[in-house]
């Protein structure tokens, strides 16, 4: 009853009349605000004048249909006469936020807040692909034609340490930027990641960990790793020519032996970025010397093994590693390797 006696009273300072003012900068006035959209963790940023300073009079207001919720400005990430900064730590319904200052008040519409980041993908359809090279190294020289029965999609670009952080709570990342793909990432784990974010889409989990066993349900529409078939499938859509890597790729000349903010260089063919280079991305298949000759529907790898395989390169690997065929597995250092995200549709 008092949040709605409050809103009230709110409504009708409000409906007084607004408008922006231009001289009068005591007015509160909301100019503008970065996106309308938001996720958790995410940093609202709101321009405008006479939002006053950070004090006990100061207010930002969540408001729905039916509720409101107010916060101090003291809890504001930036409060100053014409910039907010509100950073969102919590999953509100919510259609609009406001701002108010003693008897003054403003409103912005059109405000969600949404509990998972988004990821941006490209939709690949079934088709074929001869998986392997007569000509690369020893591992890749099984030359066999698979087919991709099912359509799915890829996130166009390596997971960022942002949305990494915000599932998992933690950034073990070697150099931390919110827009740097996230690395120092043990397959565990990208599988643990992958079960996290299903969730929160409200996706079946695509795997089952039981102490150190790991299952994969085919069936399951959740976020998953590609599979090596999968991932060179991909690959060979795109068609990156190794005369033209640089424009596409960060690696070790060009990069300084780091790694680079994701969506940088060129997008591919089908519209990835860094399929190449920056970091190695895991593969869910166990790796063997040598691919099962013979064509193949759907391969996922062998059922036993030790160590998983990585596709793609890294930001301190040179160009011979940059093909849709080369394969390799981690040693014991795992800093440069991070996810690609697919999900079958």
């Amino acid at each position: 009853m008092k949040f709605i006696l409050i809103l009230i009273c709110i409504l009708l300072i409000f409906s007084c009349g607004e408008g922006i003012i231009e001289e009068d900068t005591d007015v509160l006035v909301i100019t503008n605000i970065s996106k309308s959209d938001f996720y958790l963790g995410d940093t609202i940023q709101i321009e405008g004048s006479g939002f006053g300073i950070a004090n006990n009079n100061s207010f930002y207001w969540f408001v729905n249909n039916t509720d409101t919720l107010w916060f101090s400005s003291l809890l504001a990430k930036t409060w100053s006469p014409n910039f907010i900064e509100i950073v969102i730590d919590e999953k509100y319904d919510i259609n609009e936020i406001w701002i108010s200052k003693l008897k003054q008040s403003v409103a912005k519409s059109n405000l969600r807040i949404y509990p998972y980041p988004e990821i941006e993908v490209v939709t690949i359809s079934s088709g074929s692909l001869e998986q392997g090279d007569k000509t690369g190294f020893s591992d890749e020289r099984v030359v066999r034609n698979v087919s991709i029965t099912k359509d799915f999609v890829v996130s166009k670009t390596e997971i960022t340490q942002a949305v990494w952080e915000l599932i998992m709570n933690y950034n073990n990342s070697p150099n931390i930027n919110s827009g740097l793909p996230v690395s120092n990432v043990s397959f565990r784990e990208a599988i643990e990641f992958c079960n996290e974010l299903s969730k929160l889409n409200g996706l079946d989990s695509c795997y089952v960990i039981e102490d150190q066993e790991i299952s994969f349900d085919k069936e399951s529409k959740g976020w998953r790793l590609p599979t090596e078939a999968e991932w060179e499938y991909i690959a060979s859509l795109a068609n990156i020519e190794s005369d033209k890597i640089e424009s596409f790729s960060w690696f070790n000349e060009n990069s300084g032996f780091n790694s680079q903010i994701v969506g940088t260089k060129s997008q591919d063919k089908i519209g990835l970025f860094d399929l190449y280079g920056n970091v190695w991305e895991w593969c869910w298949d166990f790796y063997s010397k040598e691919y099962e000759e013979g064509d193949v529907i759907d391969p996922t790898g062998s059922e036993i093994g030790e160590r998983r395989v990585r596709r793609g390169g890294s930001y301190n690997n040179g160009k011979v590693y940059l093909r849709k065929s080369n394969r390799t597995v981690p040693s014991n250092n795992i800093s440069t390797t991070g996810i690609r995200l697919v999900r079958t549709l």
